[in-house]
């Protein structure tokens, strides 16, 4: 019984974790720690994200650069930009979510 009710609960979850973003690529900035990071969000025909850039040529390269190389991936794993923590660059991961945000906000269907 348990184990129905926990993939009950589980197929929910999934269901209410569907996402409906307009197809297109989407662009948008934040300030990060040394200058802005420019976010590109694409939205494949199914509605989900499948692609996603980042610059910040002003962040630093051994801290910031690391992140804009290494975050990205988990845009895409997250459909959303809910993602962890990035350590030591608190500032230019902020700046990534919030220009993420921006593009998935005019994604919004």
């Amino acid at each position: 019984m348990k184990k129905i009710i926990c993939l009950a609960v589980i197929s929910v979850l999934c269901a209410s974790s569907a996402y409906a973003y307009k197809p297109g690529v989407y662009t948008a900035k934040a300030k990060g720690h040394e200058g802005y990071v420019t976010m590109t969000v694409t939205i494949g025909e199914d509605g989900t994200i499948t692609d996603v850039k980042a610059e910040g040529p002003e962040e630093t390269p051994t801290v910031g650069g690391y992140a804009l190389l290494d975050l990205p991936e988990e845009f895409i794993k997250a459909q959303g930009a809910n993602i962890d923590a990035y350590t030591g660059a608190t500032n230019t991961r902020n700046a990534m979510v919030e220009a993420v945000q921006k593009c998935l906000d005019e994604a919004e269907e």
